[in-house]
Order: structure tokens, then sequence, then C-alpha cells
């Protein structure tokens, strides 16, 4: 069985070739799983150049990676299996760079783990090994996240070495239960201390890094702005501390607000003027995604901005991340009235929607919104036509599970412009490389009956 291009011919073509599987035992895992219905229009054209990616965390990997021949033997692998697109994470939460900067330390360590390397640069050589297997790199930035708070008492990264020069820029909730106010640096329970999209000086900061990541590797082909937004915890709301009442203050042009009119500390419950808070926190972080953008594009307009967040809109405006089109307008609490304005996807060439969930058909419980397919299929209602849209499943949930894996590739490439698993190291122990292939395929050659699942890419 060869790949082609294939053009559905409508509900029949489509009838027929589900009949055919049906009919034919011995291709498995194509006929046990379930079949979506089919989709409101005649005509389906099945794209073989969407994005099929693998991201790769660099704490998970960081022993593992340290060596060109295991970095040679992933990319071989990802080759292999068809995949054509790597987000490398390249500065994580520590605030260290996994590649050669004048700006940022380079990470050698995480926590009392040090790693020696046959390369001295992180990304050079995947960009360098990627051109030669065709497969593209994106730069995957942690772009709030400054340094590592972990449990064990271990605190390292850029904000701890530089902690008086930025202390004041660090995001700060309400602390439920009390009037205090809680710097991250205080948090345990997760892990990376954020910085304040508020905060002017870390706007400029971010944007030097940006650019001169951008500068030194012309080959990358975009990058993923992860975790640009505020942060979360169940104790409190983030976004409370001097420097984003004061830009609050700016933005609304009122007086500095007291904590307790935007969210009444003792009880959590929103104050009088929560509402107008989601604005101004989307608007922020709306207005950081801009100067990154205009940045990169005035160096490299080639170079992809992405950025990731959660694929659940409703449930957004809880970290400031609008990434819906400024055309789509919410109704109903806590959205304002040009809350719409705070949208981010004209500002994106693709968005990055992180459907983690490790339901994947809507039938499995029609009442849960948190579902793969459901988000799958819920994107251009938000994104408006604005940018296209990866989907990023993941892999740890299926671990045990690969038909469903096989079922999220397959969801993931038929309804969005890509798929990406969330992450190499559960990829590879779950094995989930063939599964990802078998949704893959069932994608690219619906009417294919014969059971090859010999790989031919």
């Amino acid at each position: 069985m060869k790949i082609k291009n294939i053009m559905l011919t409508g509900v029949a073509a489509s009838m027929i070739a589900l009949s055919s599987c049906k009919d034919n035992e011995t291709n498995d895992w194509l006929s046990q799983a379930p079949i979506p219905p089919i989709p409101p229009y005649e005509n389906e054209t099945v794209d073989l150049n969407k994005v099929k990616a693998v991201s790769i965390d660099s704490e998970a990997n960081f022993e593992y990676l340290a060596s060109k021949s295991a970095i040679d033997r992933e990319l071989m692998r990802m080759k292999e299996y068809g995949f054509n697109t790597i987000y490398l994470d390249v500065k994580p939460g520590s605030g260290r760079a996994l590649y050669k900067s004048d700006i940022l330390d380079y990470c050698n360590s995480y926590g009392n783990i040090i790693v020696q390397r046959d390369y001295d640069d992180y990304l050079g050589y995947f960009i360098e090994k990627g051109k030669e297997l065709g497969i593209d790199i994106i730069a995957t930035i942690f772009t709030c996240g400054w340094a590592i708070n972990y449990e064990n008492g271990i605190q390292e990264g850029f904000l701890y070495d530089n902690l008086d020069e930025w202390r004041n820029e660090i995001q700060v909730r309400n602390d439920i239960g009390s009037d205090r106010l809680v710097s991250d640096l205080e948090e345990t329970k997760i892990t990376p201390v954020y910085l304040s999209p508020a905060s002017t000086k870390f706007q400029q900061f971010i944007v030097n890094v940006i650019s001169e990541l951008v500068s030194n590797y012309p080959d990358l082909k975009g990058i993923n702005l992860d975790y640009l937004r505020y942060g979360e915890s169940d104790k409190g709301w983030y976004g409370l501390g001097d420097v984003d009442l004061e830009a609050y203050a700016r933005y609304w042009n009122e007086p500095k607000p007291d904590p307790q009119e935007i969210i009444e500390c003792r009880t959590g419950a929103p104050g009088p003027k929560f509402p107008q808070w989601v604005e101004y926190r989307s608007a922020t972080v709306k207005m950081v995604t801009e100067k990154i953008q205009k940045a990169v594009k005035a160096i490299n307009p080639d170079c992809e901005i992405q950025m990731w967040a959660s694929s659940h809109w409703p449930s957004r405006y809880g970290n400031g991340q609008n990434w819906a089109s400024t055309n789509y307008i919410p109704q109903g609490y806590p959205y304002t009235e040009n809350y719409n304005q705070t949208g981010c996807a004209e500002l994106l060439d693709t968005f990055v929607s992180g459907a983690y969930t490790t339901q994947v058909w809507e039938y499995e419980n029609p009442a849960n919104e948190w579902c793969i397919e459901t988000f799958c299929r819920q994107w251009p209602e938000y994104i408006m036509g604005a940018c296209k849209c990866v989907v990023a499943i993941p892999a740890y949930a299926f671990m045990d599970d690969p038909d469903k894996m096989a079922d999220a590739a397959y969801l993931c490439l038929r309804y969005s412009d890509g798929f990406r698993a969330f992450e190499l190291s559960y990829m590879n122990q779950g094995n989930l490389w063939e599964a990802a292939v078998k949704g893959f395929k069932r994608y690219e050659n619906p009417n294919d009956t014969s059971g090859d699942d010999e790989l031919d890419y």
C-alpha cells in the first residue's frame, strides 16, 4: 500500500469504505475503532502534509539525550514512523538555555542531575540532524517560568541567581482564607516560578531572549510560546501583586484597586472588579504576544509564531489566555463588552491546542466536554479562520491503551492541521509509535481495506 492523495466523494463513498472495513476482520486496527459521524459537507480532502509532531520535554529526556547517538536514534525513529516535526523544549522552566546564548546561562543540570554532553549545542545539533532528515524543529519557550522550586527543597534557575533584581516582578496570588498575598516563590506544589507578564521589565527581557534565539538559529521552523499566562493554584488567583495592580490601574485609567475589589480573599469569591480584571489579564498576555510576534517577524518573517494553551477555551480566562479570534464574542459572566479584543489568534501562525484528557470519543461520556474528539471539532468555532491549529494529545494517557492513541492521532489529523504527541519519553515507554502510525494511515487511506499495516513512509 502506498500513500496517495485522496478525495472522498461524499457520504456514499464514505459508507462503502466503512462497510468494507467492518467486513474485513483482518484490518482490525481500523474496524475496531469507532467511526465519528460523517461531516456535514459533501467532499473531504485528505492532506498528506499535515503536521505529525512529537514534543521533547527537556527534563524528562535530560540524561538520555546527552549524546549525539541518542539524538540520532530518536530522529531516525521519528522519520521511520512518518513524523515530520519536533517541538523541542529549549528554554525550560528553570530559565536556562539549551542553545547558545549571551543572555541566558546554559542548562547543564536539573536538580542533582548534571550531564556531560558530546556536543556543545543542543538546539543546534537537533536542527542540523533535522535538516538531514527533513524534520522541522520548533523551539518551545516556557515563556513566564524562570526558576524551579522542587518539593524536595532544591531551588534553582534564573530567578534564584538574580533574585534581588527580579523579586518584585514575580507573580503574586491571594491566599484564600486570609488577607495575605502569596508570591510564587512560596508555592511548593507548583514547580515553576512565574514572572508576571504585566512587568514591562519582563516584556523587554523576553523579547530580547526570543529575538536572540531567532537571530542565531535562522533554520527554526517556529517559536512555540508555552505557558505565556498567569499561574494557577487551587488556593487562589494570580495577578494580584503591585506590578499587576498598577498595570490594571493604567489599563482602566483609574486608581490602583484593592485586591479585595477583585477577589474577596477570605472566601475566594469574585469581587465587583473581577470581570475588568479578567479582561485586563487577557489583554496583558495579548500585548506580550504582539511584542514577541513583531520582533520575530522583523528578524525572520518565515519563522512561525505558535502558542500552546489548553483546548478548553471557557476556562482560559482563569489564566489570562484568550486564544480565540477577536471576531469571537463570548456571552455572559465574567466577560466584558470588549473582552473579544483580547483574542490572540490573529497574532499566531498556529495555535497548539492542548487536548490533555484521557477521554477520546464523545460517545464514551457525552456529558464530559473534556474530550479529544470534542476539542478537535470545536477549535474552529473560536479561531474562526484566523490561524492554523495543531491538536496536542497526552501520550502518557494511552501508554496502556494504544488503540486509543491511534484514535486520537486520527481525530487530530482529520479535524485540525496536525497532530502532536506529548511527549518523547512516553512514546518510548508505551511503545506508541506504531499506534500513532495506525491513526495516520486511517486518516490518509480511509478507503484501504487491504489490512496491510506495513510502513510506507
